[in-house]
């Protein structure tokens, strides 16, 4: 976040207050050199995100929210793209189709139009609609979506703690894109012929097919059970997962 082109003059950040500790620890020596403004909710309301922007924040016209992970990364310039987004008159859903997903010393090159880095450019009112109004891929069902295309803009890293990232879209050399992500891609190494010839007629069709079925189940689940079930099922497939490490 330090390496932005374009930072806000303020940054307003909400933490998980489940973080690690090392990842506190690095909180308070950013606040206390003054980086950014840090909070800690485990959700964020309307009305309680009303009264922290009211505090920290100066007026402006236009509100910008954006959902990160604290264990993924976002492109150098992803606030400038942002910036540069023209006003609008109600609430919009925005997203950066393309992006990266790491996995040890692997990259792929992902193309996801509702991706959970997402953002909601609205006016500025009282009762914010925020990126927080739905879960990213259900965002365009409640508000207009504005899907971008262009350089990579975020970097997702795969490791035992994650349940819904996995490997996707296609291995890809990462040397091309280490000036837009620095350090995130610092160890990753290019894939030769044969491992590129692999993933194009082996690994992509393998988790197309995956994904697919992963897709329709959660589809059947949501109809079904709702966003509950499905949330109770992510957290039984993780402590699985835990285990089998």
């Amino acid at each position: 976040m330090r390496g932005q082109i374009d930072p806000p003059d303020t940054w307003l950040i909400y933490f998980d207050p489940q973080s690690p500790d090392w990842l506190k620890s690095a909180i308070d020596r950013h606040v206390a050199e003054g980086r950014y403004v840090a909070l800690f909710r485990d959700s964020v309301p309307s009305e309680q995100l009303a009264k922290d922007l009211a505090k920290h924040l100066p007026d402006a016209p236009m509100l910008l929210t954006t959902n990160l992970d604290n264990d993924d990364s976002i492109a150098y310039d992803f606030g400038k793209r942002l910036h540069q987004l023209p006003a609008v008159t109600s609430a919009h859903a925005v997203f950066f189709r393309d992006g990266l997903i790491r996995a040890g010393a692997r990259t792929y090159l992902r193309r996801d139009p509702d991706n959970a880095f997402c953002s909601v450019l609205e006016p500025w009112s009282q009762q914010p609609s925020t990126c927080w109004l739905d879960w990213h891929n259900l965002l365009g069902s409640r508000i207009p979506t504005i899907v971008l295309d262009g350089d990579p803009a975020w970097l997702q890293m795969i490791h035992d703690g994650n349940v819904s990232n996995r490997v996707r879209g296609r291995v890809v050399d990462p040397t091309r894109f280490q000036p837009l992500f620095g350090h995130g891609l610092s160890g990753a190494e290019p894939p030769g012929l044969r491992r590129r010839a692999a993933d194009f007629a082996i690994h992509r069709p393998l988790r197309g097919s995956r994904d697919a079925v992963r897709t329709l189940g959660k589809k059947i689940v949501l109809q079904t059970g709702g966003k509950e079930q499905l949330d109770r099922l992510k957290m039984v497939t993780s402590r699985l997962s835990s285990r089998s490490n």
